[in-house]
């Protein structure tokens, strides 16, 4: 393992890092894998991987129950780098990866991303456990930043999001024997819930093996991530959220909401003939950035909300249509 401040120019290198928190500036650490396959020319793909309750930003490099850098060996395999940020306050309380946790895995990946060649459209989430949970949590709420999703023993089962991942393949992995709380308040109503909506959403249900699956699910779960694309421009988006600070997600935004405590929701579809048509609930404020790859923003846009003309004209210079 090495630390130091700058990055390496070439892999393969263990590094041990650190951010500032975007919270009050303190240094935040986390590890980072680089496969030999990264040169610093070429970007490579990222495997986010989030600890468990009681881990640190140690837990998949050096951890006999982690398989002492398993996740490490098999990425090499696929030129994969693994990036893993700390979960924990600074009272070294677990954040179940919302709040502070979710703000600080967000500014690692920027870091990583600002001071690697990383592939933004192949990044995928993963963990373990309360890192599980977390893979849900933030694939729920940020769907555009990555490829796709693989929880491990999670038990995530708040299902209102679960709408948000109409482009997000998710992989969830589970002991048959960790049993009910895991398993059955967790993947199982996920994955049905994905399935009757027409979402790609897998469960891999192990049998004979309890809460830690990875002696036997590593080896598959790296090389699923590895196959994995973000879909960068899509034409449909349906989004949910229960804040503003989740509202964006591609070319919307749920800028405001009109009843807190209630998701807001927004369903829209670019049509033909350079118009969006948006079908809305709860929301006060919506934003638009419309994406050049799918509309002619040298044309008239023309935009309609629950059946309504909301805009007609030009794109602003700004590039931001608010309704």
């Amino acid at each position: 393992m090495t630390t130091q401040p700058t990055p390496t120019a070439a892999g393969p290198a263990d590094l041990a890092l650190t951010f500032a928190s975007p919270l009050d500036g303190s240094p935040q650490p986390y590890r980072l894998y680089l496969p030999t396959a990264y040169d610093g020319t070429r970007e490579v793909p990222l495997l986010l991987a989030l600890h468990g309750t009681g881990g640190d930003q140690n837990k998949y490099f050096d951890h006999p129950t982690y398989g002492d850098g398993l996740y490490k060996r098999e990425a090499e395999k696929h030129g994969m780098a693994v990036l893993c940020p700390l979960g924990n306050d600074a009272l070294g309380r677990p954040t179940e990866w919302r709040g502070t946790g979710e703000l600080h895995v967000l500014a690692a990946l920027d870091e990583v991303c600002r001071r690697f060649r990383i592939d933004r459209e192949r990044i995928v989430c993963t963990g373990q456990s309360m890192g599980g949970t977390g893979t849900t949590y933030l694939c729920c709420r940020y769907p555009d930043i990555f490829a796709a999703g693989i929880p491990l023993a999670s038990n995530y089962g708040h299902l209102a999001l679960v709408a948000n991942l109409r482009h997000m393949p998710m992989f969830y992995v589970q002991g048959a024997d960790d049993w009910p709380y895991y398993a059955k308040t967790g993947p199982i109503p996920l994955t049905e819930e994905m399935r009757r909506l027409g979402y790609d959403g897998t469960l891999w249900m192990i049998p004979d093996v309890g809460h830690n699956t990875m002696a036997i699910s590593t080896e598959r779960v790296v090389a699923w991530a590895a196959r994995q694309r973000r879909v960068a421009h899509p034409r449909r988006i349906t989004h949910r959220a229960f804040f503003p600070a989740h509202g964006r997600a591609w070319w919307i935004e749920i800028a405001g909401i009109a009843e807190i405590g209630g998701f807001a929701e927004v369903d829209a579809r670019i049509m033909d003939e350079n118009r969006i048509e948006i079908a809305a609930r709860n929301t006060t404020h919506i934003i638009l950035r419309p994406d050049p790859a799918n509309l002619n923003l040298d044309a008239p846009l023309m935009v309609a909300v629950d059946g309504r003309s909301a805009f007609a004209g030009l794109c602003p210079a700004d590039r931001q249509v608010r309704l």
